[in-house]
């Protein structure tokens, strides 16, 4: 059975032509009609650029390219078809007036939001609450004492049930009377939220000491 290049090769020798002459008049370069006549798939390009020489050469010669095409689809090796060049899509990042805005608005929101955490945090934790006098245990020889410590600067502390005086820095005093022997003195700090924090410190009040 008769192939496409043979049929193209015959039909160039009937009409006397060179491969030189046929290549300028297809402007198809001689050495792929060559190719094409010995059917050598390896040497040629893609298969749709291939259908493209062998319509262009069949109208050269006079050859119905439909069936030029038909022979082209029979003879042309398949597993050559079924390579596919894929072309990989740029992508290119532009930074332009929008996402500058978008950026800038994502920041704004993240830097309030974080804020709003962090206040919310320090408003809801029980308030700090360090006690620098007296010592657990301290022995003391007045009927009163004054006691002191550190607290959360908007924390309201109560020293068995007495209020302290608080300073802008949570520096707290408070002067308690006291009873003879050992007792207990209650710490108290609460936050604007209503969490307290306590301590307790014992004292041993010796009148006779």
């Amino acid at each position: 059975m008769k192939g496409i290049g043979d049929l193209l090769k015959e039909s160039r020798l009937i009409r006397r032509l060179t491969l030189k002459e046929a290549e300028e008049s297809t402007k198809i370069k001689g050495f792929f009609l060559h190719a094409i006549e010995k059917e050598e798939w390896g040497k040629l390009p893609d298969f749709p650029v291939v259908t493209g020489f062998v319509k262009n050469y069949a109208d050269l010669l006079g050859v119905d390219h439909n069936k030029a095409v038909a022979l082209l689809r029979r003879d042309y090796p398949p597993e050559r078809k079924k390579i596919v060049k894929t072309v990989k899509p740029r992508y290119s990042f532009r930074i332009g007036p929008r996402s500058t805005f978008a950026a800038g608005v994502t920041g704004v929101v993240a830097l309030i939001a974080g804020y709003l955490l962090f206040q919310y945090i320090d408003f809801t934790r029980p308030p700090e609450l360090n006690i620098r006098t007296p010592i657990d245990s301290a022995v003391v020889f007045e009927p009163s004492i004054t006691v002191s410590g550190k607290t959360s600067a908007d924390a309201v502390v109560k020293v068995n049930n007495q209020g302290a005086l608080v300073d802008d820095d949570g520096n707290f005093e408070a002067t308690i009377e006291l009873k003879e022997g050992p007792q207990e003195v209650f710490f108290e700090a609460k936050s604007r939220s209503d969490k307290i924090t306590k301590e307790i410190r014992r004292v041993i009040y010796d009148k006779d000491g």
